[in-house]
């Protein structure tokens, strides 16, 4: 079973869309007792070789799985020809077995979604397989009330909780140039962060709309913010 295929087909597949947006609407227990989900390549797959849905657990992942393929939405052929042939020069990558290990680890819906609209950067080549692998780390790893302090904008950062700054600067989404620091003093932590490089690309991917054709540098996502 190649897994990064069933991933890509799913995601170019028409019915996954339409069978994905069903889920939301009349639950996975009768998308199941209607074989629809049949109709997703990766999920058929899944199905047939390990018995998913035999358990609540499973069908917990397959919501997951579903908002994934759901939040990545579909990408064309010559994306899906692309990233067929990035991977295929890497022979030890077990990218799709790695997805679905982060997709099983985390503990709701919206952290799916999130990796699955990172996946669609990916795909589409707006970030690299290293910033994937860190972000998709990190979602896994911080709580997802956390995420939402990437965009507040540096002069609120200081009412935040310190070990919530903290934890972003740890998973590299945050940090702390000296020229900020200098210039503008510190928070209660005695730091002052703003978003890394990684952590732009991480708005781009997860908050932003459109990343195909628009991406966001720091200081315009900042100034969005002061506008809001």
């Amino acid at each position: 079973m190649n897994i990064e295929n069933e991933l890509i087909e799913s995601l170019s597949n028409p019915n996954t869309k339409d069978i994905a947006s069903g889920l939301l609407e009349i639950g996975i227990d009768q998308l199941l007792d209607n074989g629809l989900l049949k109709e997703i390549p990766i999920v058929s797959t899944l199905s047939k070789s390990y018995d998913l849905v035999s358990s609540i657990r499973d069908r917990i992942f397959i919501q997951k799985l579903i908002a994934f393929l759901l939040s990545a939405d579909t990408i064309t052929d010559e994306d899906k020809f692309r990233f067929y042939n990035s991977i295929g020069k890497t022979k030890d990558d077990k990218i799709g077995e790695k997805i679905l290990f982060a997709i099983e680890k985390v503990e709701s819906i919206e952290k799916s979604m999130m990796i699955g609209r990172l996946f669609k950067s990916l795909v589409l080549g707006l970030i690299t397989r290293e910033e994937f692998d860190k972000s998709v780390f990190a979602i896994t790893q911080i709580f997802l009330g956390d995420f939402k302090h990437l965009t507040t904008h540096p002069k609120d950062l200081q009412l935040v909780n310190p070990p919530v700054t903290n934890r972003l600067y740890q998973y590299e989404l945050f940090e702390m140039p000296l020229e900020v620091i200098d210039e503008n003093g510190s928070d209660l932590n005695g730091k002052k962060y703003v978003l890394s490089p990684l952590g732009v690309k991480f708005v781009n991917s997860v908050f932003t709309k459109n990343i195909k054709y628009k991406e966001y540098s720091r200081i315009e996502i900042y100034k969005l913010l002061e506008i809001k």
